[in-house]
């Protein structure tokens, strides 16, 4: 059913377990609060591609941020509202699909326990497209590893609402992981130029699996596939429904 998500677990089931455990302990983890020699992002004037920042969209930063995203019982999808020149007073964008994601895990990064991952995607409430799952033993337990096969998941989410939904033309994926939304939007290309190292010669973690969400994005954002991706960074309170649905994956186990 969800053939991106599929692939790259197929794929992990071609590297022994032990493997990827070693992968992760010994890979490279950037976060933001690293200097930017570290971590080679994007030069300060650059415009970081696949960003959504609504206080610096023109659409947007005059709506409340609790009024940002509104619900559509028919598509069971959420949609942004926004305003424009033409129309200054609040209007929903039914172009737009909003996804809640988030990763989750109990005992995160203690190698060799009984670490357990999970993620949740939220869509709005009641939505049959909400999703609670638990991240399969073969992968690395850990919140990370979590996030970026949430974003797989959620990315076919995206595909099977696009062949039902003709006015779908822009996508907004809202997360709380900093790491995640740096890698999709600043640092696959020096990534990939550097074959699945950093500057400084450490691996990067889950690389593989990053390069091909990296490359489904591309065609999402291609002529053929038409649609305009970007990364929301949100803070946890503002992406509580997500969190919830990957505890709740959690508890069941």
């Amino acid at each position: 059913r969800f053939s991106l998500y599929s692939q790259l677990l197929a794929a992990s089931h071609r590297i022994p377990l032990s493997s990827l455990h070693v992968t992760l302990k010994g890979s490279y983890l950037p976060f933001s609060n690293q200097p930017n020699s570290i971590m080679g992002t994007a030069t300060e004037k650059e415009e970081i591609r696949r960003l959504f920042d609504p206080s610096e969209d023109i659409c947007t930063q005059n709506i409340p941020r609790s009024e940002l995203i509104i619900y559509n019982p028919k598509k069971q999808t959420s949609e942004l509202q926004m305003t424009c020149e033409t129309r200054p007073f609040p209007f929903r964008d039914t172009g737009t699909l909003v996804i809640h994601l988030h990763g989750a895990c109990h005992g995160n990064g203690k190698l060799n326990s009984n670490a357990k991952a999970s993620y949740g995607i939220y869509l709005g409430p009641g939505s049959r497209y909400n999703t609670e799952e638990l991240l399969p033993s073969s992968l690395p337990q850990t919140s990370t590893c979590a996030d970026v096969y949430g974003l797989a998941h959620a990315l076919e989410i995206v595909k099977n609402i696009a062949k039902d939904d003709a006015r779908l033309e822009r996508v907004k994926i809202a997360t709380d992981s900093r790491f995640l939304i740096q890698a999709m939007t600043e640092w696959m290309n020096m990534w990939i130029e550097h074959k699945g190292f950093t500057p400084q010669g450490r691996p990067v973690a889950h690389f593989e699996t990053l390069r091909n969400l990296h490359d489904s994005l591309n065609y999402l954002e291609s002529a053929e596939g038409g649609y305009e991706v970007q990364f929301w960074h949100v803070p946890r309170e503002m992406n509580k429904e997500a969190y919830a649905l990957a505890y709740a994956a959690l508890d069941d186990v």
